[in-house]
């Protein structure tokens, strides 16, 4: 019983973390019911990674994304197989690591403010209060339908959430503590917290275009925290001074930070330097500054994503119950508490002079609002939780804070005091499975069961690859590519043209991968379903078999006059007017009706 007192806070983590994995993992493969074709895209880049070696710091294509994470798929792949399994894993293992991170941010918030705390400050309190908070932070994330959503779906963005909690914690961590004496760097402060922040601040340039915005927040933290610095010191800006602050105090290590920071960053600036368009396509035809009064536009996009906390929330399927608040009701009073005391916070710092509580809750109210602001500067499809999705651990921060307000409110002369916190904790852990009860429900039955949530994600476009993949392997297969979206390269397995590399010479027989013809995004679903079928274990470039066979994807205004039979036309949208076109060419057809698609058969024939 005395190790487990002294180590509860341990063994509640790791629940909680076991709690986050469970509904980042349970039915991974199966819910969401279906693969959109965004998360097709960055499989299908990753197969092509592998089968080239190129790993690319930007791909280009679907208006532009930062290949971090489609190498991490591409490794996944090169470890699993090329599956869904192998897609989604990535995400889900982020989003675990998500709920550490918050745990971690939180808790060092309680930390860092408590340094020089005076004992009638609104923010003392015992450390099982701190841990108890912390872990409700830590909990509320892990049973939040919002993350659960994005940590099993095959989007970069999942990265931002797990990199900014960590980057920041860090970030407080190099600059913990600062003490009335200098308001330096203490014998505490190690240099490798300043450093690998700097890292993952870098590394964050390679996630999501909301990260560029995030990149605010290491240096708005470091200079509030140097501004008070140099309040509290009274530079004499001499020789000797310099000489103190920047080297016994180690102001350098931030310095040390910044330079890591932008020395991983490099490679990517240099890339958008050279192709400036690269910068900006994620953003082209949705910014507010393509809107005739732009400062209304954002305030009114301000406003709805503000909202979407606790009234409407994001209306598209794929992100959300459509239209639900992203926060269940408890929980955004309990945000919205949460800010009113780190105001309260803040101000009664200002009171007191401490210093440390008015810059971690001045940077935190500043993360939210960073975050909040790629969405913010977008008028389409709003509100739109996942350009949001760097909010989250603020949010789930400020809704843990809010917590410890409303028990300063029931116990105003004890919430500080550590004889009401195992009940608090109690009340925190009830908190935590009541909503995961709830959740369960909510995204597994009626969100993962819904006929909206799968034509959301293409349930017919998966149904389609299986469709072929279980053919006879010698069956031609024809997908008519006509389901909408921007147009995308295509390998030239499955596009046509398909030659041999011209330079290999006699005894190299490897055909060129790098071949591409342009169709809509729509058919990357089915593409990536087909390339899990893969029959060789070589991912080069010039592998030894061609990875799907006897496919080809084509226009609706690209059907073949003469076809080997037996041969399987697939449109991807049928209408009928391809209907039509297909029994007129193909006479001697009969129609296949299946759940969500139909499909033209033709045994025996010539085109008319």
């Amino acid at each position: 019983m005395v190790f487990f007192r002294k180590r509860w806070s341990i063994f509640a983590l790791l629940g909680i973390l076991a709690l986050g994995a469970f509904f980042r993992l349970h039915r991974l493969e199966t819910v969401p019911p279906g693969i959109y074709p965004d998360e097709a895209k960055n499989a299908n880049d990753a197969v092509e990674t592998l089968q080239t070696g190129d790993y690319e710091l930007f791909y280009p294509e679907n208006n532009g994304r930062e290949g971090l994470y489609i190498w991490m798929i591409a490794k996944s792949f090169e470890k699993h197989g090329i599956n869904i399994y192998a897609l989604k894993i990535i995400g889900a293992l982020i989003g675990m690591l998500t709920v550490l991170g918050t745990y971690l941010l939180t808790r060092e918030i309680f930390i860092f403010s408590a340094v020089n705390d005076p004992e009638h400050s609104k923010i003392a309190i015992a450390p099982i209060a701190r841990e108890t908070v912390a872990l409700l932070a830590a909990g509320l994330l892990a049973v939040s339908f919002w993350h659960i959503n994005f940590s099993r779906i095959g989007f970069r963005a999942i990265l931002v959430p797990f990199l900014i909690s960590f980057g920041l914690w860090l970030t407080l961590k190099a600059l913990h503590p600062i003490g009335p004496s200098g308001y330096g760097i203490s014998e505490r402060k190690k240099l490798w917290h300043a450093l690998l922040a700097g890292i993952i601040w870098g590394i964050g340039f390679y996630t999501y275009i909301a990260f560029r915005i995030a990149l605010g927040i290491p240096i708005f933290l470091v200079a509030l925290a140097y501004t008070v610095y140099l309040i509290k010191n009274k530079p004499q800006f001499n020789k000797e001074w310099f000489k103190n602050m920047y080297i016994r105090d180690g102001w350098w290590h931030f310095d040390a930070m910044f330079a890591v920071m932008a020395g991983v960053m490099l490679p990517m600036l240099l890339l958008f330097k050279r192709v400036p368009e690269y910068f900006i396509s994620r953003a082209t035809g949705i910014s507010v500054f393509d809107e005739p009064s732009w400062i209304l536009a954002f305030i009114k996009s301000l406003g709805v994503h503000f909202q979407m906390l606790f009234a409407v929330g994001d209306h598209n399927w794929r992100h959300n119950f459509s239209g639900d608040a992203q926060l269940a009701l408890p929980i955004a009073m309990l945000f919205l508490m949460g800010l009113i005391y780190s105001f309260i916070i803040i101000k009664d710092g200002i009171k007191h002079k401490n210093w440390n509580a008015i810059i971690v809750h001045s940077a935190l109210l500043a993360s939210l609002g960073a975050m909040m602001l790629p969405a913010a500067l977008t008028w389409e499809g709003i509100p739109h939780a996942l350009r949001a999705i760097g909010m989250m651990p603020f949010v789930f921060i400020y809704a843990a804070l809010g917590f410890l307000y409303l028990l300063r409110i029931i116990f105003p002369h004890k919430h500080h005091r550590e004889e009401i916190w195992p009940f608090a904790f109690g009340a925190a852990i009830v908190i935590i499975l009541v909503l995961s009860s709830f959740q369960y429900s909510r995204y597994f039955i009626d969100w993962g069961k819904s006929e909206e949530v799968a034509n959301a994600f293409s349930r017919g476009y998966v149904e389609i690859g299986e469709y072929f993949n279980n053919l006879p392997s010698d069956t031609q297969k024809y997908l008519i590519v006509n389901g909408g979206g921007i147009d995308v390269s295509y390998p030239s397995y499955v596009s046509g043209d398909w030659f041999p590399c011209p330079e290999c010479g006699e005894g190299a027989p490897p055909p060129d991968y790098r071949h591409k013809k342009e169709l809509p995004m729509s058919g990357q679903t089915t593409l990536f379903i087909q390339h899990t079928k893969k029959t060789t274990t070589d991912y080069s470039f010039y592998g030894s078999e061609i990875p799907i066979q006897n496919t080809l994807y084509l226009r609706a205004d690209e059907l073949p006059a003469l076809i080997r039979t037996p041969a399987v036309f697939v449109p991807l949208d049928a209408t009928n007017e391809i209907k039509e076109e297909l029994r007129n060419r193909y006479p001697l057809g009969k129609e296949l009706q299946f759940d969500k698609f139909w499909a033209w058969q033709v045994n025996s024939m010539e085109a008319n």
